[in-house]
């Protein structure tokens, strides 16, 4: 697959938000354990936002990774082009 710059951004915006997910959940969860709320469900959700931060994460690491060898294979095919000129 081919990707842009335009994905990277909206994939770190997605990461971005993402960890703000996380970090307003575990303040959620701090908050209900200090007043003595039951946490359960709480936590069922931080270790579900957890583990959608992580996946996109990993697909920042994919499409950057795609993004940097397309650019490589094109500066490469650039350099063939001159070659042959």
């Amino acid at each position: 697959m081919v990707y842009t710059q335009e994905d990277v951004d909206l994939v770190e915006k997605h990461v971005a938000q993402g960890e703000r997910n996380v970090l307003q959940q575990r303040q959620i969860v701090t908050g209900l354990s200090e007043s003595g709320y039951p946490t359960g469900e709480a936590l069922e959700l931080l270790a579900a936002l957890e583990r959608t931060l992580d996946y996109l994460q990993q697909r920042r690491s994919r499409i950057r990774r795609a993004v940097c060898q397309q650019s490589k294979e094109r500066v490469a095919m650039t350099g063939l082009r001159a070659v042959r000129r």
